[in-house]
């Protein structure tokens, strides 16, 4: 994937933190509850594309199974010969990347909701000082 989804995961995160930073620490209810009702929107987007990622990555896992658990044996030797290079060729994973950087998978949105609150409470400490 381009590096347009690792630009949006970056962006997703710090409006979460901003978000969240916000909603905690406003007086004004309207700023919380708009703040609170916004907050969704970028994991929502960050969730859509690790979801839809890993499901990819688990689909590509089972091609193998797949080509395997045909029946193979009473077909023709050109039949074999390609499907031993589909086999050979599936035993590689296949790992969506954001920007050639980052792993896009299930693991992924949880590391980056857990970096955004990372943030969010840096941005709480730095506040209380």
């Amino acid at each position: 994937m381009s590096s347009v989804v690792m630009t949006q995961f970056c962006f997703s995160v710090l409006v979460a933190c901003v978000a969240l930073f916000q909603a905690t620490y406003s007086t004004d209810f309207t700023a919380v509850l708009k703040c609170a009702s916004f907050l969704p929107v970028p994991g929502g987007q960050v969730f859509l594309y690790c979801w839809a990622a890993h499901s990819v990555t688990e689909q590509a896992e089972a091609v193998t199974m797949a080509a395997y658990s045909c029946s193979w044996v009473e077909a023709s030797m050109r039949f074999k010969r390609a499907l031993r290079i589909l086999i050979s060729r599936a035993q590689k994973p296949l790992v969506l990347t954001a920007g050639h950087l980052y792993p896009i998978n299930r693991e992924a949105f949880v590391s980056l909701v857990n970096a955004s609150y990372s943030y969010y409470a840096l941005l709480g400490q730095m506040n209380r000082r």
